[in-house]
């Protein structure tokens, strides 16, 4: 049985019912699950910064191994 499994079973003895529904903190606060286009366009830079360190660091050639194989 998975840990998951138990803690469901431990919820539901007791009557715990899981809700993960989101409590704005000013009735200003909107939460529509879209992404602003700012955040959008810089987790878009920040994820081809990190693509192309990992490119760069598996091209690197490995103490005395010379370059690794490119699968």
């Amino acid at each position: 049985m998975s840990i998951s499994r138990q803690f469901d079973a431990w919820l539901a003895e007791r009557g715990i019912v899981a809700d993960d529904t989101v409590v704005p903190e000013h009735p200003c606060a909107q939460f529509t699950g879209r992404v602003a286009p700012a955040e959008a366009a810089e987790a878009a830079r920040r994820l081809a910064a990190a693509a192309e360190t990992a490119r760069r660091l598996l091209d690197e050639p490995v103490a005395g191994r010379g370059r690794p194989p490119r699968t």
